[in-house]
């Protein structure tokens, strides 16, 4: 998520030191993370709890888009398209 989120921070000019630090640990030490606790939830609860986690995951991506869509509504300039809009969360019906 940093590494795809600090362009355009750092354009901004804000100040980015603990996105750039910490894309390595996103990348590697988080994904291991999330990964595993995924295993554990559907160990512990079974297959029937994928949808589960499918969906809080699609949720929290969607949540997570709330700020930099906010900002850039606050952007000066042409009226930008916030991001949920131009790449929907999947349905997961």
């Amino acid at each position: 998520m940093f590494a795809a989120m600090v362009p355009s921070f750092d354009a901004l000019g804000c100040d980015t030191r603990y996105f750039h630090e910490h894309i390595a640990v996103d990348a590697d030490e988080h994904a291991s993370w999330m990964a595993d606790a995924v295993r554990d939830v559907v160990e512990r609860h079974g297959p029937e709890s994928v949808d589960a986690v499918l969906c809080g995951m699609a949720d929290a991506w969607v949540e997570m888009l709330e700020v930099p869509d906010a900002l850039w509504l606050r952007a000066p300039g042409p009226s930008p398209v916030p991001c949920n809009s131009c790449a929907p969360s999947p349905q997961l019906d």
